[in-house]
């Protein structure tokens, strides 16, 4: 779908996309294999994460990002790049960048809408930091940029209010 709608519509050559293959019905293989594949490509090292452009990350109305969900071991692979992750709540398993990775980003753009969203994102940008709760408070960018998109009704509880 994402070749469909974007990227085949880019100047970007296929050299540049490493694809998830979420088709796999062993999401630890597909995981360990996108991971291979992220290290070859941008040549880590062991401890090493990759340094995107730019990251787009969306915000669940409970506060997940990515496919780090509430109280997933997601939120706690440490050293890792991708994982996958079980998700309870919808019965599957995901493959999802870990915080760290994501957060190595040179810019994280999330973007949030809908009255649904708006208790969680009050939370996330103005509670306190708890992302066991909260993973989106987890894509802190430590060399980057963070940016909210969000839209009136996403951001109607926020007392710093937003901007048009």
């Amino acid at each position: 779908m994402a070749t469909e709608a974007m990227i085949s519509k880019s100047p970007l050559k296929p050299d540049q996309v490493t694809r998830i293959k979420g088709e796999y019905p062993d999401a630890d293989q597909a995981a360990f294999e996108y991971e291979r594949a992220l290290r070859e490509y941008f040549k880590l090292k062991n401890g090493e994460y990759p340094r995107f452009d730019l990251l787009l990350a969306g915000m669940g109305n409970e506060g997940h990002t990515l496919s780090l969900f509430p109280g997933t071991k997601a939120l706690h692979a440490d050293g890792r790049i991708v994982v996958s992750n079980w998700i309870g709540k919808l019965c599957t398993e995901r493959i999802t960048l870990t915080s760290p990775a994501a957060s190595n980003a040179a810019e994280i753009i999330f973007m949030a809408t809908g009255t649904d969203k708006a208790c969680a994102l009050k939370a996330v940008l103005e509670g306190p930091f708890e992302p066991e709760q909260l993973p989106a408070q987890l894509l802190q960018p430590k060399k980057g940029k963070l940016l909210w998109l969000v839209d009136a009704a996403a951001g109607a509880m926020l007392a710093t209010g937003i901007r048009d």
